[in-house]
């Protein structure tokens, strides 16, 4: 909104100054049309005269995004004789329509503002296989053999679906699928014709799984392609209790776990451990399920599997110093419990 009155002013400032200057542009709007991305780089040139009778020189020429660059008269311009203003737009990775300006000043009179636009769409470049698709396994490409799904919370399945791309010159079957048993593959086709796409439909059971934290899982799809190549695609889930709404009148039954700090820092190059207290501030046994490490460098020495009611015990996490580890960053370690408001508690481990 704020950009949108600033361009707005200085268009207002620009016909104002246009009409009393000593400068006369051709026009001041540039349409494109219809540009093709692949193509690259296009540009215009706007011409102007000098109808004064003093010489100018143009100060600068101020494009209002990277992706717009100019150029411009460098030397004075007499009077009656002409300058002019170059636009330069870059439609790489900007498909659909466009409008930039550019905001010219002049050496002779600094309050002479001329506001330049140019504007056009953008086709964008026809995706190739290839570029769609740049994992190839056997006859099949696909956008990534890694699937993600994030977070993914205990009661409930997740979803996601994936396009695959036949790059062979015969049709092809999904003959067989190996699977973890918390994880479910249905295709949304019979018959995957030559080169075309179809999609895969993954369902994720975390109950099945029975973890909590980052895990990851393989599956392997064999096809009915005389290559007979596997593919094997990476499933990774972060998994967690969703975290629920509490009335006060449940507030006695449940745990509620506590840390009286949740950051530990140590210099880099050394080995130490380090003890996070835990406290249970509600009037129930609180159950710790599960601790993990976002590094193998760090390990869990000790830990509670519960606190009794407003009770507390701590945590014991060792460093092991690594060749990996010797600049600045940071390490999480995550606490799974029975909390139901917090059921994931996140520490940090800083190395500076």
């Amino acid at each position: 909104m704020r950009y949108f009155f600033l361009i707005a002013f200085f268009s207002l400032l620009s016909f104002v100054s246009f009409a009393q200057s000593s400068v006369q542009f051709e026009k001041t709007t540039y349409d494109f049309g219809i540009i093709k991305e692949e193509k690259g780089i296009t540009s215009c040139v706007f011409n102007f005269e000098n109808t004064g009778k003093k010489s100018i020189s143009i100060a600068k020429v101020e494009p209002s995004c990277g992706c717009t660059s100019s150029d411009w008269s460098k030397t004075p311009i007499h009077s009656r004789k002409k300058g002019f203003v170059t636009a330069e737009f870059n439609p790489t990775n900007r498909p659909g329509p466009f409008e930039k300006t550019l905001i010219v000043t002049f050496d002779s009179n600094p309050k002479l503002i001329i506001v330049l636009t140019i504007k056009g769409i953008v086709q964008p470049t026809p995706k190739t296989a290839t570029k769609e698709f740049p994992e190839k396994i056997g006859s099949i490409r696909l956008k990534s053999n890694d699937v993600n799904f994030n977070h993914v919370y205990t009661n409930e399945s997740a979803n996601k679906r994936i396009f695959i791309f036949n790059d062979s010159e015969q049709d092809l079957l999904i003959k067989n699928i190996k699977a973890p048993t918390h994880i479910k593959i249905a295709s949304e086709f019979k018959l995957l014709s030559k080169k075309q796409k179809g999609i895969l439909k993954i369902t994720y059971n975390p109950i099945l799984k029975n973890d909590y934290g980052w895990v990851n899982d393989s599956i392997f799809i064999f096809m009915n392609d005389s290559l007979k190549e596997k593919i094997k695609l990476t499933i990774t889930a972060f998994i967690e209790d969703a975290p629920q709404y509490i009335t006060k009148k449940q507030l006695p039954t449940i745990g509620r776990i506590h840390f009286p700090f949740t950051e530990y820092t140590i210099k880099a190059d050394s080995s130490t451990t380090a003890l996070f207290p835990i406290k249970n501030r509600g009037k129930k046994t609180l159950q710790i399920k599960k601790i993990k490490t976002s590094c193998e460098c760090l390990k869990v020495i000790s830990a509670p599997a519960s606190i009794k009611p407003y009770g507390e015990n701590s945590l014991l996490v060792k460093y092991a110093s690594t060749i990996s580890s010797k600049k600045s960053t940071s390490y999480f370690i995550f606490v799974f419990s029975t909390d139901p408001i917090h059921p994931t508690q996140t520490l940090l481990f800083n190395i500076k």
